[in-house]
């Protein structure tokens, strides 16, 4: 394939010349496709479909994290009593998913900061800039964070844990998670919080491995390079897309095809038979 773009700038839509069109073809061919022109322009199709898809989840779980971590921030700052001016600084800047999470919670828990009215987010804005610092850090936290855990101190470069601390549920997640009670090691992390699998790019590589048996009539081999066909494809995909390491994304999905495959079927057997 020819040099591709920059991974740190992910392109709007799958283009493909017709110098890149020839290649696919001859890699189809190598994985044992017969595609016509027309089936080519149908698998063609296909990539570009799965890119798109890709694109737009991957911009909506990058708002999704986004947000978290603008409330967490938050979150953090209402333990710090001189924090108070930050705070009120950065509610009104919050991204809308993060605005729609505190508003649906406020009116669920604290409908009396509307004054028997709908509360809005103009209004929520209005409570946070105006109310006394002890209401602000006594009810915000809860607005934030649908749950709470202690979270073990994280380990330091200079060989110390640093304290262990609250950490809060947002939008369903806690980011930096390391439970209380478990050994810190530099070595090897058991971090359990922080962003997951990026769900995206995993759907893309199953969209790329399905269109792949389709057009050639055979499941993909296992690859996380680009040296077997397939892995070519995938990586000219994944690096289109702007995926900073396809070998990990191809990693994932290897394992997962490995896991299913070692499940045992749920398909009843006839006794008789």
């Amino acid at each position: 394939m020819p040099a591709h773009p920059s991974t740190d700038r992910p392109q709007p839509m799958l283009e493909i010349d017709a110098g890149e069109r020839e290649q696919l073809w001859q890699l189809l061919r190598e994985g044992g496709s017969k595609a016509m022109p027309d089936e080519m322009k149908v698998f063609i199709a296909g990539l570009q479909t799965a890119f798109g898809r890709y694109r737009q989840s991957a911009a909506e779980d990058h708002k999704r994290r986004s947000a978290r971590e603008d409330l967490r921030e938050l979150f953090m700052a209402c333990g710090d009593e001189k924090s108070a001016a930050k705070i009120r600084l950065r509610f009104p800047r919050l991204p809308v998913l993060a605005r729609g999470e505190l508003l649906h919670r406020a009116r669920v828990r604290h409908p009396e900061l509307a004054g028997g009215a709908e509360l809005t987010w103009e209004a929520l804005c209005a409570w946070a800039q105006t109310s006394p610092d002890a209401e602000l850090f006594e009810k915000l936290p809860g607005l934030i964070a649908a749950g709470r855990t202690q979270s073990l101190g994280q380990m330091r470069e200079d060989g110390y844990s640093s304290d262990a601390h609250v950490e809060p549920l947002i939008l369903g997640e806690f980011l930096r998670l390391k439970p209380v009670g478990e050994p810190a090691n530099t070595r090897q992390s058991i971090h359990t919080g922080g962003h997951p699998a990026d769900e995206a790019v995993d759907t893309l590589v199953a969209d790329i491995a399905l269109l792949w048996l389709h057009a050639t009539g055979e499941a993909p081999r296992s690859s996380r390079s680009d040296k077997r066909p397939f892995g070519r494809l995938a990586h000219f995909v994944l690096e289109r897309a702007g995926v900073g390491s396809p070998e990990n994304a191809l990693r994932r999905f290897w394992a997962s095809v490995k896991h299913h495959k070692g499940r045992p079927s749920n398909i009843p057997v006839d006794p008789a038979e």
